[in-house]
């Protein structure tokens, strides 16, 4: 029994022999290292590489980004010329032939060169009678089936002024609301004068 026991033991132990590397097979301390450095080093290698690549994206999406920037900038200012265009056309010969076909609401009312002219005259030019005859005939044109006209501010037509008015307005079949501050004019034929002072109103015909 002991004997049998023993050579169980001696086959154990040479089979555990036999698994252990023979001495100068296992590598040396100083091989170790070696490798562990290089090993670091391959791994220096690589983060430094990797910030390389992370440097040239960021470039490469800079440039992208740049480039479409220029392209949207190259199509507005496309878009803003061809507006400009149009705003010149606009403004010079289509305008000037819209305005040829217009119907214009005072006879003798043109427009030339960019702006309106009366008999030769321009409107920022014309006498009083002439700028109270046309701001009545674009009313009228404006007013259409309407036939109703608000004149405000009638306190700075004069007397003669305000007859001119009455003049122009008499049968034409509109109906007019002349405001005023200050006397009241003249009630005309046909005329109906609502006078208000202190909140209460008196009428006058």
């Amino acid at each position: 029994m002991l004997q049998h026991r023993l050579n169980d033991g001696r086959k154990i132990l040479e089979a555990t022999i036999a698994e252990v590397p023979a001495a100068d097979s296992i590598p040396s301390r100083d091989s170790i290292i070696a490798e562990v450095k290089a090993l670091e080093e391959t791994r220096e290698g690589a983060l430094l590489q990797l910030k390389e690549w992370e440097v040239v994206e960021s470039q490469a999406k800079a440039r992208d980004m740049v480039g479409s920037m220029e392209r949207e900038y190259e199509a507005a200012q496309k878009f803003a010329n061809s507006l400009s265009t149009t705003v010149d056309a606009l403004a010079g010969p289509i305008k000037a032939s819209v305005m040829k076909r217009a119907e214009m609401p005072l006879p003798g009312l043109e427009y030339r060169e960019g702006a309106f002219y009366v008999g030769g005259v321009s409107v920022d030019n014309l006498s009083s009678s002439l700028s109270l005859k046309l701001a009545v005939n674009v009313a009228r044109k404006l007013a259409k089936k309407t036939k109703l006209i608000c004149i405000d501010g009638a306190e700075q037509l004069d007397e003669e002024s305000y007859k001119a008015l009455h003049q122009e307005i008499s049968g034409d079949g509109f109906v007019y609301w002349v405001s005023k501050v200050g006397a009241p004019f003249q009630a005309g034929a046909g005329d109906r004068i609502i006078a208000m002072e202190g909140g209460k109103a008196s009428v006058q015909q």
